[in-house]
Formats: structure tokens, C-alpha cells, sequence
């Protein structure tokens, strides 16, 4: 299991290129990237976020590229020779009209915009092929940082599902007793208003038995033990499970409402109260698992 929080950096010398990535994430319901890079590399956008979206499935991701090409061919120097040749000739004429010496020589042309312009050689496969190893190196790092994080996040998990476990064993062990108090209350009850008259033994057995099932959480205990075992046994995945957490945190929450409605009874209440506080921890905690 991973967290969705992470960096990674990663820097490459190589074929004369220095290629430098950083990578960060963010909690994201899906997966969310943002390349920022020079636009000189526009070309492999496409394969950068190929390698990303190949090892990453959630979160919002950013990535920082750049990139220094230190070969002697990095860049292309281009002569105007026509225009090159006309300031001479501007030269020369000035020179023949106002009987002055003509001192322009080929570093003062040079000099003059436009004569000379450099450009960057347009990148290629080789420097491809050094941008995206760099990116998968920083994504390993990024990984690895998730999965520490994942580490502890499943720490954390098993604490709180052995307190719902904890809760879910009170639950059970109480909610025989509401049954047999709520017969002893109506037997009161009933002596209070029949006074010496002794009441019908079937008909409060009749509504006792109804009170007892509509009270019953027999089937909520047993879902929520499976919910709690099925948790157990997702975070042990390798795989992305923050969309199977989603949906099993709901079902879990679904049945202490059950038990809360259900339950006509104080400490079960109070049970059920405890139980929704740590659903809710895991839920928030959830919003962090890829």
C-alpha cells in the first residue's frame, strides 16, 4: 500500500546533456498531471507522461524538468552574407561621397543585427532517451517515499480497526441484555397499570419477541466483522486500493447507523458514537491511500 504524498529528485550527466527532474504528490481523487518544463522539450511530453501514468495511479502529481546541453553542437551560428555584404558597400559608398577614410572592417559588420544569428540545434531521440531514464529515476524515488509513508499508514489502519473490533465485541455482548431489560420494564409496566390482574404471559412474550427482532444487530455485527477483516486484508495489497477503501469505509459507516437506529439502548449508543469517531478516522485517513 502506498501514500499519495511523495517526492523525488533525480540528475543526469550524460551524452552531454544535464538533465535534472523533480517530481511531487499530492492527495488527488484521481490522477492529476502537471509537467513543467522547458518548451524545447515539448516533443517528449507524450512519453513523460506515458512513464508517469505507468507507475502512478492517483494523486496530483507535478513534474520539473530541465535541461542543459553542454556539447560543442548545442548550438548553430547562421551568416547573412548578403546583408553582410551591403553594410560594406553602405561603407564604401560613404566613405566615396564624404572623402573619409573607410575603417569598417568584419568585426564591426559582424556586429551589426541580424548579420549573425545563433540558434539552438532542435533535440532529438538522444536527449529523449536521457529525459525520460531521469524521469523514471525520480519516479522510483517518489515511489519509495509513498511507500514508507504506506508503511506507517497501515500501522495506523490496524490500530484503529482493532479498536472498532474492540467496540463491534462490546456491541455484541450488550445487545442480548436490551432485550431481557426491555421485558423486565414492560412487566413493570404492565403490573403498574393492571395492578393484581395478571397479565396475558403469551401476548408479552408476542411483544417482547417482536421488540427483540426489530432490536436485533446479529447481521449488522456480522457485516461489520467482514468489513473489518476485508480492510485487513485489502492494505496488505500491493496495488493502488484507495478506491476499494472508499467504498468499503461507506458500508462500514452504513452499518453503525444501522446499529445506532436499531439499538434501543444507552451503552450501545455510546458504542455506536465511538465506533462512527473511528470510521471517520480511517476515512480521512483513506483520502491519503493511492
Amino acid at each position: 500500500m502506498k501514500s499519495m504524498t511523495g517526492f523525488g529528485k533525480a540528475e543526469i550527466f550524460k551524452n552531454d546533456y544535464h538533465v535534472s527532474v523533480e517530481i511531487k504528490s499530492v492527495n488527488h481523487r484521481f490522477l492529476d498531471l502537471s509537467l513543467k518544463m522547458p518548451k524545447a522539450l515539448s516533443f517528449v511530453e507524450d512519453g513523460i507522461k506515458k512513464a508517469v501514468s505507468a507507475r502512478i495511479a492517483r494523486g496530483h502529481v507535478d513534474v520539473y524538468i530541465s535541461y542543459e546541453n553542454k556539447g560543442a553542437g548545442a548550438y548553430a551560428v547562421e551568416v547573412n552574407e548578403a546583408l553582410a555584404k551591403r553594410y560594406a558597400e553602405c561603407a564604401e559608398e560613404l566613405s566615396a561621397s564624404l572623402g573619409l577614410t573607410n575603417d569598417v572592417g568584419v568585426a564591426y559588420v559582424m556586429k551589426q543585427p541580424d548579420v549573425i544569428t545563433v540558434k539552438a540545434v532542435e533535440e532529438g531521440d538522444t536527449l529523449a532517451e536521457v529525459v525520460l531514464e531521469c524521469v523514471g529515476m525520480a519516479v522510483s524515488g517518489l515511489i519509495a517515499m509513498r511507500e514508507e509513508e504506506g508503511v506507517a499508514l497501515v500501522a495506523d489502519f490496524e490500530q484503529k480497526l482493532d479498536a472498532i473490533t474492540a467496540l463491534v465485541d462490546k456491541v455484541e455482548e450488550r445487545a442480548p441484555e436490551v432485550s431481557r431489560a426491555y421485558a423486565e420494564k414492560l412487566k413493570v409496566r404492565i403490573k403498574d397499570y393492571l395492578g393484581e390482574v395478571e397479565p396475558d404471559e403469551t401476548r408479552l412474550l408476542t411483544e417482547v419477541a417482536l421488540f427483540t427482532d426489530r432490536s436485533s444487530v446479529d447481521e449488522e455485527i456480522t457485516r461489520l466483522r467482514a468489513h473489518v477483516e476485508h480492510f485487513h486484508a485489502i492494505i496488505g495489497e500491493s496495488a493502488p486500493v484507495g478506491r476499494k477503501l472508499d467504498f468499503l469505509i461507506q458500508e462500514m459507516n452504513r452499518e453503525c447507523n444501522t446499529i445506532g437506529s436499531k439499538a434501543n439502548d444507552k451503552v450501545i449508543t455510546d458504542c455506536v458514537l465511538s465506533l462512527k469517531t473511528e470510521v471517520e478516522k480511517l476515512r480521512e485517513q483513506i483520502q491519503n491511500i493511492e
